[in-house]
């Protein structure tokens, strides 16, 4: 099978976050179970550009990559994909392959492939990466309503198949959505080693009988954070240590100064960004992964947690919060304060571990999401709609 892969944003830009590598693992995953998979993609970086030659393969996948307008210079080039010469590349490939899939919706790009794809009659398949969410089509409102009016809704109505990662994202999508056929695979995880963590605790002076609540990924309003400072602060107890590992995206400031008016500052851990075996080892050395989002399609730092052995303690507005309470795999909460600081005051180290082994929640995350079960699911879709069985 001849898979062609459309994504403005791809390795190793890694700034980009989560659906960088999930479009990475998965194509790699594809190209491991026997699939010819080519990626169509530019140099574009959150800043800058990457280096990396116009043609390369890595894996097995053949990479082509295309320069961005301004030389990455342009965050809005960079952002949507703007690329003339990719563009072309899009219209070239098209032709040949059985079936492309697109990552994301937003920029000329996906509106170029869907393009090409209808005049060459070929099958296409829209990552929609929790776009369709409410509070994401709330962020930036106007603009991105006028943009589904405008024609986004009509290249998603195009596709052979909207792709979600989580039955939840499905359900949190607009109601002219909902409607349309749909396949429901997660992302793709690395099964990285096991670490043990002690590195992170020791690099905090974190004594042995001290509960490390750990907040992991970009520091965002979004993520829910006054929660947790909030429930912490609420709490008598002085035992419990929040560590939060990530890069700021505009909301650190806020946070310190919450912390400070909470009284919760010395129990404040702003770690940072970590990257490689330091992340690792901040995800087997928490406790618990806290994750209050105000809105997450899935919630890749969970699974990224259980693979270390870490539980997680997520809100109801996470995609993965079914898998979390249908495997016993933390706990699920709804954003009020009272109640997570019900929770988290109740934790133990003792209790953390009592409850929630570590080796079954790494076997848990490898069974429901390593690369390879992944792309397997992936792979199973295709073939379904090539031989047009198509199916919500």
């Amino acid at each position: 099978m001849r898979v062609l892969m459309v994504s403005s944003l791809f390795q190793p830009a890694w700034d980009w976050g989560g659906p960088v590598r999930s479009m990475w693992n998965l194509a790699r995953g594809l190209t491991a179970l026997g699939a010819e998979v080519t990626v169509l993609t530019t140099n574009a970086k959150q800043k800058g550009v990457v280096d990396v030659p116009t043609e390369r393969t890595e894996e097995g996948v053949r990479i082509i990559t295309s320069p961005i307008f301004a030389r990455g210079q342009s965050k809005l080039a960079s952002r949507f994909g703007v690329s003339v010469s990719f563009w072309r590349e899009i219209v070239k490939h098209t032709r040949g392959a059985d079936i492309i899939h697109i990552n994301g919706f937003w920029g000329l790009g996906p509106v170029v492939a869907v393009l090409a794809c209808a005049k060459f009659g070929q099958p296409m398949v829209v990552s929609t990466r929790g776009n369709l969410q409410e509070n994401a089509i709330n962020d930036k409102a106007l603009k991105k309503r006028l943009a589904f009016a405008l024609g986004v809704r009509g290249l998603l109505r195009a596709a052979t198949a909207i792709h979600y990662t989580t039955l939840l994202e499905e359900n949190w999508s607009p109601e002219w959505a909902r409607g349309l056929p749909c396949i429901i695979v997660p992302n793709p995880m690395e099964m990285k080693p096991q670490a043990d963590g002690e590195a992170f605790r020791a690099g905090l002076g974190i004594g042995a009988e001290t509960v490390v609540l750990g907040s992991i990924g970009r520091i965002h309003r979004r993520k829910g954070f006054e929660i947790v400072a909030r429930a912490l602060g609420k709490g008598s107890r002085r035992d419990i240590i929040w560590a939060v590992v990530g890069a700021d995206e505009g909301y650190r400031e806020e946070l310190v100064r919450l912390a400070k008016e909470l009284g919760i500052d010395s129990r404040l851990k702003l770690v940072g960004e970590l990257k490689g075996e330091q992340l690792t080892q901040a995800y087997a050395g928490i406790d618990c992964l806290v994750l209050p989002s105000h809105g997450e399609n899935f919630g890749n730092v969970v699974v990224e947690a259980a693979i270390q052995g870490t539980p997680s303690i997520v809100s109801d507005q996470l995609g993965l919060m079914a898998w979390i309470a249908e495997n016993d795999t933390g706990i699920v909460l709804p954003l009020e304060v009272d109640a997570w600081s019900e929770t988290l005051g109740a934790l133990s180290r003792e209790e953390i571990i009592q409850r929630w082994e570590p080796h079954r929640l790494t076997m848990l995350a490898k069974a429901s999401f390593s690369i390879e079960v992944v792309a397997q699911q992936m792979l199973e879709h295709y073939e379904r709609i090539l031989s047009n069985h198509i199916y919500k």
